[in-house]
């Protein structure tokens, strides 16, 4: 295995993806949220850097369904071929 967690193939197991993709949409979510709280707490914040945050982490989780329905069908025809 390398140094980050790769397999001798240099094939990322799908347990590891899986989590790197869900703690990237956490770590989104969570920016976005911390600029919400700075803008309702009065700080200064830049709409635009708000607006942006928000998409971006909206686009995170659409990514992290679209995946999951991708690796469910994935593991539907697997199984439909096997039997």
């Amino acid at each position: 295995a390398g140094a980050d967690g790769d397999s001798a193939g240099g094939v990322t197991p799908i347990g590891t993806t899986l989590t790197r993709l869900i703690n990237h949409v956490s770590d989104k979510r969570d920016a976005a949220g911390e600029l919400v709280a700075q803008f309702i707490a009065g700080e200064p914040v830049e709409m635009h850097r708000l607006m942006a945050a928000q998409e971006e982490g909206s686009l995170a989780l659409e990514l992290l369904v679209e995946s999951r329905n991708k690796l469910l069908d994935a593991w539907r025809t697997l199984n439909s071929i096997q039997v």
